[in-house]
This record gives C-alpha cells, structure tokens and sequence, in this order.
C-alpha cells in the first residue's frame, strides 16, 4: 500500500511536470522527458561525474571536518561537569553511570559502553541534519561564491539556454543527496540494531 501511494504520488508529479512544460508561460522549462535525456548525455560526456566529483571534494572536506571536531566536542561538553550538557549525553541514564561506577568502571569504559552508545542515536541524526544542510551549503556557495562543480555547470548550463541540461544538473544533485542521506539513514539503523 505504502509502495504504491509512493509510486502514484511519483507518477502524479511527473504528469503535473510534463503538463508544466507543454503549457506556453516560459520557453524555459524543459519537460521531464527532456531533462532526463540531458542528464543520460551529461554522464556520457563525462561532465557531470567530473563536477560530481569536484563538489563531493569540497562536500566530505567540510562536512567531514565538522563531524569530526563537533562530535567530539558536544561528547566533553556532555560529560564535563563545568560546561554544559548537550543532547545525546544528557539522556544517558544516571542508574547506568551508577552502576558502572559501583562496580569500578574507569572514565574510558563509562564513556565508551555507556555514554557513547546512549548518546548515538541522537549524534547520527544529527550528522543525518547536518549531511542534508552540508548540500545545500554546498550548492550555495557554488552558485555564488566560487563557481566549480556542479553549481559551476548549473550556471554555465543556464547562461547557455540549455535549461534542460540545467534541471538535469538540479535533478541529478537531489537524486545524489537523497542517495547519500537513505545510505547514512541505513547506516544508522544498522548501528542502532541493538536497541531494538
């Protein structure tokens, strides 16, 4: 039923597109069909897996840098008594820190079994967030800041008047995001087997 709804709902955008397209108000919409015969002629050309490649660069550069000094950051702001506590850390259940300490756990090992994994759910959403944000920053900065990668073929495509080949660069963008956040979201499901 679900799969179905999905694929109706599918079906009803690309006829409301294609209905878009074929109703005289701009010369600039190209229709579904369109954009995806430019977007199968921008892979073959090999341009638009060269920009893909030059954004995703910047993209694991940026996004990877934050993760890896946010998410250590917000842990010890967790768990130091003189700074605040954040998020994840501060759902962690005090009769589990208790416990461990009853029974001499060390500051290692309550971090690493007991504040860690209860703090995981909620540092995988959030570098679920910030992965979705990291995109749209990218883009942005592409199309106004410095001009490569795909924002640089976006802009070059539209100063050309070769709208379709622009929507296919949007379109192949939005299909590459949604890809990269279902395999962090499968990623997640698959580390937080255990709660379930």
């Amino acid at each position: 039923m679900v799969v179905a709804l999905r694929l109706a709902s599918v079906a009803a955008f690309l006829l409301l597109w294609e209905w878009a397209a074929r109703v005289p108000i701009s010369f600039n919409f190209p229709s579904p069909w369109a954009t995806a015969g430019a977007l199968v002629a921008l892979v073959r050309s090999g341009a638009l897996p060269a920009a893909t490649l030059i954004s995703l660069q910047s993209l694991l550069l940026g996004f990877g840098a934050a993760v890896l000094v946010g998410v250590p950051l917000g842990l010890v702001m967790g768990v130091v008594r003189t700074m605040n506590a954040y998020g994840g850390v501060r759902d962690v259940r005090p009769r589990l820190v208790e416990m461990a300490r009853a029974f001499d756990a060390s500051w290692a090992q309550l971090f690493t079994r007991i504040v860690l994994p209860s703090a995981l759910p909620m540092i995988l959403a959030g570098v679920r967030y910030a992965l979705s944000r990291a995109f749209v920053g990218l883009i942005v900065a592409e199309l106004l800041l410095s001009p490569f990668g795909l924002g640089r073929l976006i802009m070059t495509t539209r100063s050309m008047f070769e709208h379709d080949r622009m929507f296919a660069t949007v379109l192949w963008t939005l299909l590459f995001a949604g890809a990269a956040l279902a395999a962090l979201a499968r990623l997640e499901a698959r580390l937080l087997r255990w709660r379930s």
